[in-house]
């Protein structure tokens, strides 16, 4: 039994040594002004130009037409409504127009001035209007 400890002391010794070298190589510190870049700006303060990812060229097409068409649309609905709006305006008899148009300057002009209090709670467009 006495044989079977000692080859397990002298294993366990020899396991040991060798452990301790591969240790030791790997805790080395390396000094401060040996790494590269100690004594460089960091990254951040260079500027990198940063690049685009670039889809295929038929996906641009397609959403370029997609965005023509929304503008399109858009362009024609705004042109309805004015069409839309004089016709309503012509149909009426000469005072109602009248009226029709002086309630349009009264709304537009309240518009404004509410627009104008909203603005000046800001900080930038309360310098604008002191």
């Amino acid at each position: 039994m006495s044989k079977l400890s000692a080859i397990r002391f002298i294993v366990f010794t020899i396991v040991l040594s060798l452990s301790i070298p591969v240790c030791e190589a790997q805790a080395v510190k390396v000094p401060q002004a040996s790494k590269p870049g100690s004594g460089l700006p960091s990254k951040s303060a260079t500027k990198k130009k940063s690049t685009k990812k670039q889809g295929p060229v038929s996906a641009k097409n397609v959403k370029k037409k997609a965005d023509a068409n929304e503008k399109k649309k858009k362009r024609e609905y705004a042109r309805y409504v004015k069409e839309n709006q004089k016709r309503s305006v012509k149909i009426q008899t000469p005072e109602v127009q009248e009226r029709m148009k002086q309630n349009r300057k009264d709304s537009d002009s309240k518009y404004k001035m509410k627009k104008k209090s909203n603005s000046t709670r800001t900080k930038k467009a309360g310098r604008k209007y002191r």
